[in-house]
């Protein structure tokens, strides 16, 4: 995830000389490059002041598309700070395994992404199934979803419920539905200001 460079952490190398059996810490600007009497003893890097941290450290989102000339599902590039950058809203649906997820509420989340084309929203399916499991899945739904991968507990952690329904804008999080509730998002414009 990408942090801005002037709030990222401040670092400061210290180097340890000594001289006469005496140890003394330099910066890189007052070193005795000079002067041999000093013996290099160490090297160590110090916080010298902690910066800004990402909400969420692991958030890796790597794109899936199906590659015609192998006829097989692939992982393409990370789309991450694509979808916390957007202006708009992203509807990402959480379905942490696809073999373990309660169907019951599939035509929910078709609905919310149909919602989703036609208001000019994107609308990823996230799971940490393999590119088998999701081509498996996706032959016999037929969902048309944009599926994209992300590491299991990083999903179990933003959305307890497989499958479940989480809206962004700018990367915040603006709302979270159990699949049975996924459908209160078409109701986004008179929700959401």
């Amino acid at each position: 995830m990408f942090i801005d460079p002037e709030k990222a952490d401040v670092m400061e190398t210290v180097f340890v000389y000594s001289k006469d059996g005496i140890e003394k810490e330099f910066t890189e600007e007052n070193y005795p490059w000079n002067d041999s009497t000093w013996v290099f003893v160490d090297m160590k890097t110090k916080l010298v002041k902690e910066g800004e941290k990402p909400a969420i450290e692991d958030f890796s989102v790597e794109a899936l598309y199906y590659d015609e000339t192998i006829s097989s599902w692939d992982i393409g590039g990370n789309i991450t700070d694509i979808i916390l950058s957007e202006p708009s809203y992203t509807f990402l649906m959480i379905a942490y395994s696809l073999e373990k997820m309660n169907l019951k509420h599939l035509e929910n989340f078709k609905e919310v992404n149909r919602y989703a084309a036609e208001k000019g929203y994107s609308f990823y399916l996230l799971t940490s199934s393999s590119t088998e499991v999701v081509e498996a899945w996706e032959q016999r739904h037929q969902t048309g979803f944009q599926f994209c991968h992300a590491d299991e507990r990083v999903l179990k952690t933003m959305i307890r419920a497989n499958p479940g329904l989480m809206l962004l804008k700018e990367g915040t999080v603006m709302d979270k539905w159990h699949g049975a509730n996924a459908l209160h998002a078409v109701k986004l414009d008179e929700n959401v200001k």
